[in-house]
């Protein structure tokens, strides 16, 4: 029913100590790995046996890896992967194969257990322009068990189908990770039971120069091509902080939208799960629309 498709670069230690997981919890699955390392993983460490060892050019890229590995897919679902990533008995991986088809979702990402930091990442956020910047919010819409949202971690399981039809951008070795979602024609949610451990790892220089000294580079290339000039994350705590400011009466939701340029619907969703219905939440104008 489904493949585990995993991207890697540099990182023998974590694919192998992933792909161990996945023979342990996940027995049986299908597994692609994408490698476009030097040398390949398999070449440096014993690695469990795997359905297909995609050897690509050096530095091919995230997006390109993901492309072809998703190509050799011949399952109805697709489970995507960081090779950072660990699969432990709270693995939510048998649950959503059994949500996702009764749900309207075509790709439904996992929550991560971030072991260095002893807690739980629930990325769920949806987008919204205001000019020329995309804003990012945390979303809070529950639905039956997923939450409803533009964009989850890298890490989700999806319809082959609707995977094979949007398409990672091959231009984008790094920063692949908002524009794809931002692209994504299908709907989104975040499973909210189990998790995946993410086991965050010291980059090597190397991994250093190749990955996140050049982040910024891309990240140039994905915003000029959607015409914008920068991106914005609203974190929850920012929210919490204006609503304190409405719930006080200092001013209204309205209000704070206007000057802060947050979007209003996004402000009223949380004030209500927050403090329930009571204050003033006059609408006014909003030159802000939706994705």
């Amino acid at each position: 029913m489904l493949t585990f498709v995993i991207k890697t670069f540099c990182r023998p230690k974590q694919l192998q100590r992933l792909l161990r997981s996945i023979a342990e919890f996940a027995p049986g699955i299908p597994v692609v790995v994408a490698d476009d390392g030097s040398p390949y993983a398999h070449e440096a460490i014993d690695l469990p046996p795997v359905f297909d060892y995609l050897e690509l050019s050096y530095d091919s890229g995230i997006a390109a890896g993901r492309n072809l590995a998703v190509n050799k897919v011949e399952t109805p679902y697709v489970v995507l992967l960081d090779d950072d990533l660990i699969l432990d008995r709270n693995h939510p991986i048998d649950n959503a194969l059994n949500y996702l088809p009764t749900s309207d979702l075509d790709l439904l990402g996992f929550v991560w257990f971030e072991s260095s930091k002893n807690r739980l990442r629930k990325l769920r956020r949806s987008f919204y322009v205001v000019g020329d910047t995309l804003q990012m919010y945390p979303s809070i819409t529950r639905v039956n068990q997923h939450i409803t949202c533009d964009m989850c971690h890298n890490s989700f399981i999806a319809k082959t189908k609707m995977i094979l039809e949007n398409r990672w951008d091959e231009d984008l070795k790094l920063q692949e990770h908002w524009d794809y979602f931002y692209r994504f024609s299908g709907n989104v949610g975040m499973l909210c039971d189990g998790y995946l451990i993410h086991d965050h790892v010291v980059p090597s220089v190397h991994y250093k120069s190749m990955r996140h000294d050049r982040a910024k580079a891309f990240k140039k290339i994905a915003l000029d091509k959607h015409g914008f000039k920068k991106i914005t994350r609203i974190r929850p705590t920012m929210i919490h902080q204006v609503l304190k400011e409405v719930a006080a009466g200092h001013v209204t939701l309205s209000d704070v939208a206007q000057r802060d340029h947050l979007q209003l619907q996004i402000l009223e969703q949380w004030f209500e799960a927050t403090y329930g219905r009571g204050n003033s939440k006059a609408r006014g104008d909003s030159e802000i629309r939706p994705r």
